[in-house]
C-alpha cells in the first residue's frame, strides 16, 4: 500500500505531455543538454509545473528571476544548490570567494561545503582599502599565487589557460576594471565545476522561473562575434552543460535573436483540459458535479482563477448561480469578478489581502507593520490562499496577477491605500532603524506616484552618502522594487554612487553606464522629473572618474551634471538646492587639484549660497552644508594669499560648529565636520605663524579625532594622524622636541598602516609625515635618522608624481629642497647644489601652472634663498647675489598680497642679503639691508605670538658683526648686547632650542672684547661659554645665515 501513497506536493494534474517531456529530456540530455523556453500567460501554471518538478526530481535547482533580481545574486543561488546536491565547486567557491572579499569586503562564506577558500581570500584586501589598486594587485598575486598552485593547483591551471602566466593580477584587474569580462569568467568557472561533478552519471535539472524579470534588451556581454543580452547568456550556459536540463519559464516568447546552434526547445503552456480541472476540484474538496462543470465552463480551464474559485468555495457556500454570475466575454473580466465575489464573502481577509499586495514581498513581521490588528488566524489563512507564494527564504509574495486585481480594484483608493501602508512602514524604519522597511515603503509609493517615490529615494540614497551610511543606502536600494525602465534607470545611478563611495569602482561604472544608457534610450524629450536623476549621476560620476584618474572626464561629468542642473526650473519634481550645491563642491575640490583655484572659488561661493537655500530634511542639515563651504571658501583664500579673509571666514564656520555641539556630541558626522573645521583653521594659523594658538586648537582637534576613531574605528581612524602631524611642526618651533617626536611617531606610524591598505590614498600624507619628522630629526642632531627619512619620503613623492603629474609634483620641491639643506649642513656641497638645482627646476616649472597659488610660487623663492647661501659660502658671489635678489622680489611681491604670511620671509631674504653685500665690501647697501630687516623683525616681535625674537637675535648678530668691521665699535657692542640678551631669555625659556645662536653671538662678542681693553667684561663672556661647552674662540666672526627647511607643505593634506 504505501509505496502508492503520494505526498501532498506531489500531487499534480493534466501537464503529462510535460512530465513525459521531462522524463524524456533526463534521458536525452546524457547525450547533450536539453533546455526548453516554456512559455505561457500570467496564472497558467508555469510555477505549479516548476514546483511539481522541484519536489520530485531529487537532483534539481530553482531559480526565482524575479526575486534575486542580480546578475551574481542569481549565480551564488544556483552554487548554492549545485552544494545541495553534492557538486564539489572547487574553481567557483575560490574565486567567488575572492570576489567577495576583494570587492565586497565580505569574510568568506560559512556555508556548509563552501569555506575550504578561506586560506586564500583571507590574504586579499578589500578593493574599498584600496580605492585605485593598480600599485596593489602585483604585490597581491604575488602572496595569493602560492597557495593556489599548492591546494588549488586545478584552479590554478583552469586560470592560467584563460587569463595567462600573472592569472591572479590578471582576475583582480577584470574584478577591479571588467565586470563583463568578470561576469562570464564566473559563470564559466560554475560551468566547469558542474560540468565535472563526481556524479555526473545522475543528470541535473535546472529551473528558471519569472525569466521576463532578465534583461533581455541591453547587450552586454561579446559571445560568439556578436552582442548578448542576459537572457541569451543563460541560454549559452544552460546549453554548454554536460548532462543537465534546463527549463527558462517567462511569460515572454524566446528572443527572436537567439543563436539557432544552441536548439533551445519552445514550448507554450495553455489552459487545463476538463479532466484535469475536474481533477483539481476534487482535490480542493469542490466535489458538486454540476458545481465542478460550471467552474470548468466559466473558468475557461484558467489555473489562477480554478484556485480563487476554490478559495470561494472554502469561504462559504458556492451556488450554481453564483458561479454563473461570474462568466465574461474575456479572461481578464472573469478573473476580476472572481477576484470580487471572494471578497464580499471573506472580507475579514480583503484589507490584508490589499495591503500584502501593494508590498513586493512580506513576511508576518512586514504586516504587523501594515496591519496591527492582523491576528494569528487571519495569517495562516492567507498564507493558504492560492494566489500566495513562499519565496523559499521566510518571506511570501502574491501572485503578480493578484497584485494587478489588488491595484484594479483599489481604483481612485490608490493613492490613500498606499499613502497609508508606506507611512506605517517609514514610521516602522525609523523606530527599528530598517532601511529594508523603507524600501517597501516606497516601492508602496511608486504603485501611485512613481516619480515621487524615485524623487525621495534619490534624496535619500543622497544623504545617506553624505552622512558615510553607505550600507544603509544599499539595503534601501536593494529593497526597491520598481519595475519600469525610469526606475531602473534612477536606481542605477544612486547604486553606483553608492559603489562609487565605498570604492567598488568597476560595479560602480557599470552601474553608471546603464543609468545613462538607459535614459538615453527616451530620446531628446527626457522630462525634467528624470533630468534631475540624469544630473545626480553625473555628478556621482565625475567623482568615480577623478578617482580613477580620468581628470578631464571627471570635469565634463561635473560640468554636465551642472549644466542640467541650471537648465532645470528651482520647483521641479526632485530637484534640491544642495544636490546642486555637491556638484559644485566637488568640481571645486577637482579645480583645487590642479590649480585652478579663482575657478574653484567661484564653485565653492556658488555652493555656499545654494546650501542657505537649502531646507532642513530628517536626513539633511544645511548647517552641515553651509560649514562644509565656507571651510572650502576659506582653503581658496588662504592659497591665494587672502589669510586674514580666510581666518574669518574659517572662525564663523567654527561659530555655528560650535553653538551646536551641545545637543550634537554623539553625532559622528557632526564630530567629523566640527573635526575638519578646527583642523582647518588650526594649519591656517600655523601657516600665519600663530604657533601657540594652532597648538591649542590641534589639542582640541586630535581629542575630537580620538573620540570619533573610538566611535567608527574602520571609517574615520585616519583623521587622528593628520591632525597630529600638523599639531608637531608647531611643537617643534616652540622648542617643544619631545612632545613633537612624540606625535610624529603616532602620526607616522598611523599613516604607514594606512598606507600598506590603501597606498594609492594615503602613500602621500606618509610621505608628508616623514618629511617632517626628518626636519625635528635633523635639528635635534639625529642626522642619518633624518637623512633615511627624508629620503623615504623623495621616494614616495617622485613615484606619486610619476603616476599623476600635475596632482602630486608640488610636493617635490620641499621635499629636495629639505634633503639639500641637510646635505650642504652635512658637508657634501656639490650633491646638495645638484639636489637644489633639481628642486629649483621643479619649482619653477609648477609656479607658472597657476600664477594666483602663492604657495606653489613660494618655493622658487625658498630654494632660491637657500641656494644663494650655498653659493656664497663657496665663493660664487655672483651667482649668489642673483639667486638672492631674485627671491627677494618674489617675497615682496608675496607679502604685498598676504603680508601675514610672507613679510617674515621678506626679512629671512634680506638678512642674507645683507650678509652677501658685506662679504662682497659694500657695507652701506649690507647695513641698509639688515636694517630692513631687523625693522621688519621688530614689528613682527610686537605680534602677539612673539614668535620672531629669534630672528631680532639673528640679524642683531650680523648688524653687529657688519658695524664692528666698518670700525663702529661703540654702535657694534651695543647691538651684540641686545642680542645677547634676547638670546639669553629665549634659553632660559627653551634651553634645547636656542644655545647655538646665544653662542655664536657670544663668540663673536668675545672677539671684539678681545681687540680692546675690556678685560673684565671679556672674562664674563667666557666663562659663560664655557658653561655652554666653549672654550675656545674662531679665528672670524660667524654671519647668522639662514637657511629654510619647509615642513608640513601647505596645500600637501
Amino acid at each position: 500500500m504505501y509505496e502508492r501513497f503520494q505526498p501532498s506536493e506531489r500531487v499534480f494534474v493534466d501537464r503529462e505531455e510535460y512530465l513525459e517531456w521531462m522524463a524524456e529530456a533526463l534521458e536525452r540530455c546524457k547525450e547533450r543538454s536539453v533546455v526548453l523556453h516554456l512559455r505561457g500567460i500570467g496564472g497558467i501554471g508555469k510555477s505549479s509545473l516548476l514546483d511539481y518538478w522541484k519536489s520530485t526530481i531529487d537532483e534539481t535547482i530553482r531559480l526565482d528571476c524575479e526575486q534575486y533580481t542580480d546578475f551574481y545574486a542569481r549565480l551564488n543561488v544556483i552554487a548554492k544548490g549545485a552544494v545541495l546536491v553534492g557538486v564539489n565547486l572547487q574553481r567557483f567557491d575560490v574565486l567567488w570567494q575572492i570576489r567577495q572579499r576583494f570587492v565586497e569586503g565580505v569574510e568568506p562564506v560559512k556555508e556548509k561545503g563552501r569555506e575550504r577558500a578561506k586560506e586564500v581570500v583571507m590574504a586579499i584586501p578589500f578593493i574599498g582599502s584600496l580605492a585605485s589598486i593598480g600599485s596593489a594587485i602585483g604585490a597581491i598575486g604575488a602572496t595569493v599565487s602560492p597557495k593556489l598552485k599548492g591546494r588549488f593547483g586545478n584552479l590554478g591551471e583552469w586560470l592560467q589557460t584563460r587569463l595567462g602566466k600573472d592569472y591572479v593580477q590578471r582576475l583582480l584587474e577584470i574584478l577591479w576594471k571588467e565586470p563583463r569580462h568578470a561576469e562570464f569568467l564566473y559563470l564559466d568557472a560554475l560551468l566547469e565545476d558542474l560540468n565535472n561533478r563526481k556524479t555526473s552519471e545522475k543528470p541535473i535539472v535546472l529551473l528558471f522561473d519569472h525569466s521576463e524579470h532578465v534583461d533581455n534588451e541591453r547587450c552586454r556581454w561579446h559571445y560568439g562575434g556578436r552582442e548578448i543580452t542576459e537572457t541569451e547568456l543563460w541560454y549559452v550556459f544552460l546549453s554548454s552543460l554536460s548532462n543537465c536540463v534546463g527549463v527558462i519559464a517567462s511569460r515572454q516568447a524566446m528572443p527572436s535573436q537567439t543563436d539557432e546552434e544552441l536548439e533551445i526547445e519552445e514550448s507554450e503552456l495553455t489552459e487545463l483540459d476538463r479532466e484535469s480541472c475536474i481533477e483539481i476540484l476534487d482535490q480542493r474538496q469542490v466535489t458538486d458535479r454540476e458545481l465542478q462543470e460550471r467552474i470548468v465552463s466559466v473558468s475557461g480551464g484558467n489555473p489562477f482563477v480554478i484556485g480563487a474559485l476554490c478559495d470561494v468555495a472554502e469561504s462559504g457556500s458556492f451556488s450554481l448561480k453564483e458561479v454563473e454570475d461570474l462568466r465574461a466575454d474575456t479572461l481578464e473580466a472573469v478573473r476580476l469578478k472572481t477576484w470580487r465575489r471572494l471578497f464580499t464573502q471573506a472580507q475579514d481577509l480583503l484589507r490584508l489581502v490589499e495591503k500584502a499586495g501593494l508590498v513586493p514581498f512580506f513576511n508576518r513581521r512586514v504586516l504587523t507593520f501594515i496591519a496591527p490588528d492582523m491576528r494569528t488566524d487571519h495569517w495562516d489563512r492567507l498564507i493558504q490562499l492560492s494566489f500566495v507564494r513562499s519565496r523559499g527564504d521566510g518571506t511570501w509574495v502574491l501572485h503578480d496577477l493578484a497584485r494587478e486585481l489588488i491595484i484594479a480594484e483599489l481604483g481612485q483608493r490608490l493613492q490613500d491605500s498606499t499613502n497609508e501602508v508606506a507611512e506605517l512602514l517609514e514610521r516602522a524604519s525609523a523606530d527599528e532603524s530598517d532601511y529594508a522597511l523603507l524600501g517597501l515603503a516606497l516601492s508602496v509609493r511608486a504603485l501611485a506616484a512613481e516619480r515621487d517615490a524615485a524623487a525621495k529615494l534619490g534624496s535619500i540614497v543622497s544623504d545617506l552618502i553624505w552622512r558615510n551610511n553607505f550600507s544603509d543606502a544599499l539595503t534601501l536600494l536593494d529593497a526597491t522594487r520598481i519595475d519600469t525602465k525610469e526606475a531602473y534607470m534612477v536606481i542605477q545611478g544612486l547604486r553606483g554612487g553608492v559603489l562609487t563611495h565605498m570604492a567598488r569602482v568597476a560595479d560602480g561604472e557599470h552601474a553608471f553606464r546603464e543609468s545613462l544608457e538607459t535614459i538615453q534610450e527616451f530620446g531628446e524629450s527626457v522630462p525634467d522629473e528624470l533630468m534631475v536623476h540624469r544630473a545626480r549621476t553625473l555628478h556621482f560620476f565625475g567623482l568615480l572618474l577623478r578617482v580613477t584618474g580620468r581628470s578631464s572626464e571627471a570635469e565634463g561629468s561635473f560640468q554636465e551634471s551642472l549644466e542640467v542642473y541650471r537648465s532645470l526650473d528651482e520647483n521641479t519634481l526632485g530637484f534640491r538646492p544642495q544636490d546642486m550645491a555637491m556638484t559644485l563642491q566637488a568640481l571645486g575640490y577637482f579645480l583645487m587639484s590642479v590649480h585652478r583655484h579663482q575657478e574653484g572659488e567661484e564653485a565653492f561661493r556658488e555652493a555656499h549660497q545654494l546650501h542657505e537655500e537649502s531646507a532642513s530634511t530628517a536626513s539633511y542639515d544645511p548647517m552641515i552644508g553651509i560649514t562644509l563651504s565656507l571651510r572650502s571658501i576659506s582653503m581658496t583664500l588662504l592659497f591665494t594669499g587672502r589669510a586674514t579673509e580666510s581666518e574669518e571666514i574659517q572662525r564663523n564656520a567654527l561659530e555655528i560648529y560650535r553653538k551646536h555641539a551641545g545637543q550634537r556630541l554623539d553625532d559622528v558626522s557632526f564630530l567629523r565636520h566640527l573635526c575638519f573645521s578646527l583642523g582647518t583653521l588650526a594649519d591656517t594659523l600655523r601657516m600665519m605663524n600663530r604657533l601657540y594658538e594652532a597648538i591649542n586648537l590641534y589639542q582640541e582637534t586630535i581629542q575630537v579625532a580620538r573620540e570619533l576613531a573610538k566611535k567608527e574605528p574602520e571609517a574615520l581612524s585616519f583623521i587622528l594622524p593628520f591632525m597630529l602631524d600638523g599639531s608637531a611642526l608647531p611643537l617643534r618651533q616652540t622648542g617643544r622636541y619631545s612632545e613633537a617626536e612624540e606625535a610624529y611617531l603616532e602620526a607616522v606610524n598611523d599613516f604607514t598602516e594606512l598606507a600598506e591598505k590603501t597606498p594609492d590614498i594615503f602613500s602621500r600624507f606618509l610621505a608628508a609625515a616623514l618629511l617632517d619628522f626628518a626636519v625635528l630629526l635633523r635639528q635635534i642632531g639625529r642626522v642619518s635618522e633624518a637623512e633615511e627619512k627624508c629620503r623615504e619620503a623623495l621616494r614616495i613623492h617622485r613615484e606619486l608624481a610619476a603616476k599623476a603629474p600635475g596632482q602630486h609634483d608640488y610636493q617635490l620641491p620641499w621635499n629636495l629642497n629639505n634633503l639639500a639643506v641637510l646635505l650642504r649642513k652635512t658637508g657634501r656641497t656639490a650633491e646638495a647644489e645638484e639636489t637644489y638645482q633639481e628642486a629649483l627646476h621643479t619649482a619653477r616649472d609648477i609656479s607658472q601652472e597657476a600664477p594666483e597659488a602663492i604657495f606653489l610660487i613660494e618655493p622658487v623663492a625658498t630654494i632660491l634663498n637657500n641656494l644663494a647661501v650655498l653659493f656664497r659660502q663657496t665663493g660664487r658671489t655672483l651667482e649668489a647675489e642673483e639667486a638672492i635678489l631674485e627671491a627677494l622680489e618674489i617675497r615682496r611681491q608675496l607679502a604685498q598680497k598676504s603680508p601675514e604670511l610672507f613679510l617674515h620671509r621678506v626679512a629671512t631674504s634680506l638678512n642674507n642679503l645683507g650678509i652677501l653685500l658685506a662679504e662682497s665690501g659694500r657695507t652701506s647697501e649690507a647695513e641698509e639691508a639688515l636694517g630692513e630687516a631687523l625693522q621688519l623683525r621688530r614689528a613682527l616681535v610686537e605680534k602677539p605670538s612673539g614668535l620672531y625674537q629669534p630672528y631680532v637675535g639673528s640679524t642683531l648678530n650680523n648688524l653687529a658683526v657688519l658695524l664692528k668691521r666698518s670700525g663702529r665699535t661703540l654702535e657694534s657692542e651695543n647691538a651684540y648686547r641686545e642680542a645677547i640678551e634676547i638670546g639669553e631669555e629665549l634659553v632660559s625659556k627653551a634651553p634645547t632650542v636656542y644655545p647655538h645662536e646665544l653662542m655664536r653671538t657670544l663668540r663673536n662678542y668675545a672677539l671684539l672684547l678681545s681687540d680692546s681693553d675690556s678685560t673684565d667684561a671679556l672674562r664674563k663672556v667666557m666663562t659663560r661659554l664655557e658653561k655652554l661647552g666653549i672654550k675656545s674662540l674662531p679665528e672670524s666672526e660667524e654671519w647668522s645665515e639662514e637657511e629654510e627647511e619647509e615642513a608640513f607643505p601647505p596645500g600637501a593634506v
